[in-house]
């Protein structure tokens, strides 16, 4: 009798086991989701966003701070503030969002990459899916070191968004002028990138040359 049922018990653990055990075909496959999940394609990262509450008070070491204006065949969108460690490598960025926005879905999957903003207001790394940007010369950047940099969270404390002013545009240009002292006026009612752009291109013309030799 006890032979009995420990045969039973063990036909009874097979069968259990037999329909969540990958077969010889979809072992590859599982991995290869696997692999894909932790190391995204295009240098995405599967984050959810960090918005005012949690974003550090500063960095420690020498960082690259910069200011970045996306251009896409000679049209301007959205602009960020972006942090790099000299010895490390580390980047970071932040920028200012409207609530539901700035988020990226899985294009086969539809699972979020990237989550929206869940409040309008300044977002930590959220700006992390445009480094590809940065590596193809698709955005103007202008840079300069900092050492021990403050992240600047803006007005309200990093809360809000004015859409048409208060908007990332007007983050960028103010954190820029935080770190660098160079102040760049937009006109009063809309501040857009574009118009920001053509100002820092006055003072810093190499970005003006690096855009002509891109769109060429």
């Amino acid at each position: 009798m006890l032979t009995f049922l420990r045969t039973t018990a063990l036909v009874t653990a097979v069968f259990w086991l037999i329909p969540v055990t990958p077969t010889q075909g979809e072992i590859p496959r599982f991995c290869a989701e696997k692999r894909r999940f932790c190391h995204p394609a295009n240098q995405t990262v599967w984050v959810c966003p960090q918005g005012p509450d949690n974003i550090p008070c500063c960095l420690e070491g020498v960082w690259k701070v910069s200011l970045c204006i996306e251009t896409n065949y000679g049209k301007c969108g959205h602009t960020w503030m972006r942090f790099e460690n000299t010895e490390t490598g580390e980047v970071h960025t932040t920028a200012r969002f409207v609530k539901g926005l700035g988020g990226v879905r899985d294009k086969d999957t539809g699972c979020w990459i990237y989550r929206p903003a869940q409040v309008s207001g300044v977002h930590w790394d959220l700006d992390m899916k445009r480094e590809h940007l940065i590596c193809s010369r698709q955005a103007s950047i202008v840079t300069i070191l900092v050492e021990n940099p403050r992240i600047y969270r803006g007005s309200n404390n990093g809360y809000g968004h004015g859409r048409i002013v208060n908007n990332c545009v007007t983050y960028t240009r103010d954190a820029w002028y935080y770190y660098s002292g160079e102040y760049y006026k937009l006109p009063p009612l809309l501040h857009t990138a574009d118009t920001l752009l053509r100002r820092v291109s006055k003072c810093h013309p190499e970005i003006k040359r690096a855009r002509c030799c891109l769109f060429k």
